[in-house]
């Protein structure tokens, strides 16, 4: 199975993540996975596209919208996994509606179809979170699994 991982990251934890988002995937057999960031325009021949971004300013990152935006006619028959880092859950008792809309909404338009999850990972300013460290190894394993 070939995975493309296609993210931002402003402060460094959301490249943490997908860092350990590839060293649970290459653990798999027959996986092999690609990680980059929204820049250029190159085919999506994978079985598997996972797109993440932080959240700022309650959006995600401009760079990764404008990406959607420009490929979703490419990746329109692409399997598509979204996830965001933020602190939103940890600040309001009943964000999954906001969070849903604002955050996830301008990552998953178009991919009604193809979409096989979405996760809200917390974010962090200066140490790593280690409790994220297994979240993202679990969350991205069931999803190769899904597909």
């Amino acid at each position: 199975m070939r995975v493309c991982i296609v993210f931002d990251s402003k402060r460094g934890a959301t490249r943490q993540i997908v860092q350990w988002m590839v060293e649970a995937l290459e653990e798999m057999e027959g996986i092999e996975v690609v990680a980059r960031g929204p820049e250029g325009t190159e085919p999506f021949d994978y079985d598997l596209l996972v797109i993440g971004s932080p959240i700022y300013f309650e959006r995600p990152m401009k760079s990764m919208s404008e990406f959607v935006a420009a490929q979703a006619s490419s990746m329109h028959y692409q399997r598509v996994a979204v996830f965001i880092l933020g602190w939103a859950k940890c600040l309001y008792q009943s964000a999954e509606k906001h969070i849903e809309k604002s955050y996830f909404g301008p990552l998953v338009k178009g991919f009604s179809n193809e979409l096989v999850s979405t996760h809200m990972f917390r974010g962090w300013i200066r140490k790593k979170d280690r409790e994220q460290e297994n979240e993202s190894k679990d969350w991205i394993l069931r999803v190769a699994r899904m597909v």
